[in-house]
């Protein structure tokens, strides 16, 4: 008896995209279909087969999201000519069409943990620390690109380690950038004062690795029990008020569970303005540690936290940022005067919440954010709305 394809499709094809084999590494054809509600990547390489990945677990999230207005800001030079197409010549080549809003700079492979998450470890290659010269080089480049970024962002490995760090840091101090961030595992912020003393007479932003507040997912998170470590390192930090983002690695049906307390964490410490969530993409170097293999994605994540903190989120709250690709990146900005918490993309219309987060990565005061906020009191001042919940913000 002949089979009714027809009948036997369980699924709706939506679009046809690219993809890359997880076997071969070739750039291979792919769809984009919706099961059950849910959005997956279905990739077909000629060689290895049929494999899918699960993108969203939204249909309706999936379609606002991957719709979104989106902002075009070419760089000005680029590394890499066009030869063989994206991604080979990604670095950047003539056809990315996003600013490098968030420039990364690895100053070394050195660490002094293991985690089996790490997507950066570099197995048993040398000892690499950037000299002075190299990392002024990689300065000039950026500036060059960008004129002007929001942010240069250090990492390593651990970055803490390098001997030179306070004078590359010191480089950094320039007109053409806004922040200088510094992505760290917090062991040397736990133990020595003196340089996190340093970080704060530098107004370094430190960016600590912090995944959850129990003792066994630590060991399994990091490779060893480093939860003292974290919570003596957040001590140092709001005792020198350095300003500080909890970088968050979620892993479904280890540490998820947490992320409503690490949120409240936030909420409750001023000198943690914000946090920045990423979803286990398993390809760290000892991965096979977690078995399961099983994925959270951004809606996922976003549906979760707003489950957890009903007082506080909202679904719609959480919006692409426009100049990123709009399934990398969902952002929420809050107001926030003690007790009172206000997501700040309630006071705005969808056009005028896309207009205030503009191009980059963040917002930036200094340009347009007083006006809007000032033309969105007058407007709600004219249609005879209290202003008492609202005045401590602007």
């Amino acid at each position: 008896m002949k089979k009714d394809v027809k009948r036997e499709r369980n699924y709706t094809y939506y679009d046809l995209t690219q993809s890359m084999c997880r076997t071969c590494r070739k750039i291979i054809d792919a769809q984009i279909i919706f099961r059950n509600d849910k959005v997956y990547m279905r990739s077909i390489c000629p060689e290895h087969g049929e494999f899918e990945a699960l993108i969203a677990s939204n249909v309706d999230w999936y379609l606002k999201a991957i719709n979104s207005k989106q902002a075009a800001d070419k760089p000005r030079q680029f590394s890499k000519k066009i030869t063989r197409g994206c991604p080979y010549d990604c670095g950047l080549c003539a056809w990315h069409e996003k600013a490098c809003n968030i420039p990364i700079v690895s100053i070394t492979n050195v660490c002094n943990l293991k985690c089996p998450t790490c997507i950066t470890y570099i197995k048993d290659d040398l000892e690499y620390f950037m000299s002075v010269d190299e990392f002024k080089k990689s300065l000039k480049w950026i500036i060059e690109s960008e004129e002007h970024v929001d942010l240069i962002n250090i990492v390593g490995g651990e970055p803490t380690l390098h001997p030179e760090l306070l004078t590359l840091i010191k480089l950094c101090k320039r007109k053409e950038i806004g922040r200088i961030t510094l992505y760290s595992n917090g062991l040397k912020i736990a133990k020595d004062e003196a340089f996190v003393r340093k970080l704060a007479e530098q107004g370094v932003y430190v960016i600590l690795s912090f995944n959850t507040f129990d003792r066994n997912t630590a060991e399994k998170m990091y490779g060893k029990d480093v939860l003292e470590d974290k919570l003596k390192a957040l001590g140092n930090l709001e005792k020198h008020g350095v300003q500080t983002t909890l970088w968050t690695l979620l892993i479904k049906d280890l540490n998820d569970k947490e992320i409503s307390r690490i949120i409240d964490l936030v909420l409750k410490k001023d000198f943690i303005r914000s946090i920045t969530i990423q979803n286990m993409a398993y390809n760290g170097f000892e991965v096979s540690k977690f078995a399961s293999r099983k994925y959270l994605t951004i809606d996922e994540t976003i549906f979760s936290i707003v489950k957890k903190a009903k007082k506080i989120f909202i679904n719609d709250d959480f919006s692409p940022l426009p100049g990123s690709h709009p399934l990398c990146y969902s952002a929420c900005h809050l107001l926030q005067e003690g007790d009172f918490i206000l997501p700040l993309k309630r006071l705005f219309v969808e056009d005028g919440y896309y207009k205030l987060l503009g191009n980059k990565y963040m917002i930036r005061p200094e340009e347009n954010f007083q006006q809007i906020l000032s033309d969105k009191i007058s407007e709600i001042s004219d249609g005879k709305k209290s202003l008492l919940t609202l005045k401590g913000f602007f």
